[in-house]
């Protein structure tokens, strides 16, 4: 693949279907390995999460089975990044509001804006994987707008909604799962919450 200085790579392979528990390493131009991983993904697939490119330049990814010796098919997954934050997974991380991910606000007019990319992987165990993005301290009267923007090939059926830091959702006014728009009506810190649909 190619991938350009700055972008963030998140690469995922899961081998739960024919019972590989796979090892996945990202590899540069010549050959040399820049990161691996083979049980940070739910159950035991591998992840390599938020990986960031320092130079421009074509990069390799190699999988193969982890030092049990299974053998099998496997599904990978490579995601680029590029000019937005990416959130850290490994072990479903960010599944809490203590280990929320920040999200980066600049300034647009009158509004502060964010761009975020995430995964839903599947479900560990028996801990679907929720993920939280903080916001930050809010006043009351503020609107919060949030769309969640899935790709073309995505066959998650995701909810994105806002909560206050005790874990209490926001009231939406909004009847679409993919968006949330509602005014705050107290001070405090708030979260983006995305998850799947019935745990998917």
């Amino acid at each position: 693949m190619t991938a350009f200085a700055g972008d963030r790579l998140s690469i995922s392979v899961s081998g739960r279907e024919s019972g590989l528990e796979p090892r996945v390493s990202l590899l540069n131009g010549a050959g040399s390995t820049l990161a691996q991983d083979r049980d940070a993904g739910p159950g035991q697939d591998s992840l390599i999460t938020t990986f960031s490119i320092e130079s421009s330049g074509t990069y390799y990814v190699e999988v193969s089975g982890d030092q049990s010796g299974t053998a099998g098919a496997y599904q990978l997954d490579a995601i680029i990044a590029r000019g937005l934050g990416f959130e850290s997974d490994a072990h479903q991380r960010n599944n809490s509001l203590n280990n929320a991910e920040p999200v980066s606000l600049s300034i647009s007019g009158n509004s502060l804006t964010g761009k975020v990319a995430g995964t839903i992987s599947a479900t560990d165990g028996t801990n679907p994987d929720v993920d939280f993005f903080r916001i930050g301290t809010l006043t009351a009267g503020v609107n919060i707008f949030v769309e969640l923007k899935l790709p073309e090939w995505s066959g998650l059926n995701a909810i994105v909604d806002v909560v206050a830091d005790d874990g209490t959702p926001v009231a939406d006014v909004e009847e679409s799962l993919e968006i949330f728009d509602a005014t705050l009506q107290a001070d405090g810190t708030y979260f983006v919450r995305v998850s799947g649909l019935d745990g998917d």
